[in-house]
């Protein structure tokens, strides 16, 4: 039996995605390219932020487990595409 979603949670989880996708993106997408390799370049105070939106889905909005892994933990993957992109 599926649970629908609740509006807020959902937007708790977009939310989430865009400011962990910024957080990280926007310092990796100044490092020079021939000098960014991954996962090394992806170790910054950014990755931090990804954990913390992650509980902050978690623990303040209620959201499940699968659902905030699978939402904010693409963030960084993302992130990496909109670069190659």
């Amino acid at each position: 039996m599926a649970a629908e979603m609740k509006a807020s949670s959902k937007l708790a989880l977009g939310i989430a995605f865009v400011v962990a996708f910024l957080a990280e993106g926007v310092p990796y997408w100044r490092i020079p390219y021939s000098q960014a390799s991954l996962p090394s370049s992806l170790y910054r105070p950014g990755l931090v932020v990804v954990f913390v939106m992650a509980a902050g889905c978690r623990w303040i909005a209620r959201t499940r487990f699968w659902s905030t892994l699978l939402v904010v933990g693409a963030s960084v993957p993302c992130m990496i595409l909109a670069r190659v992109a």
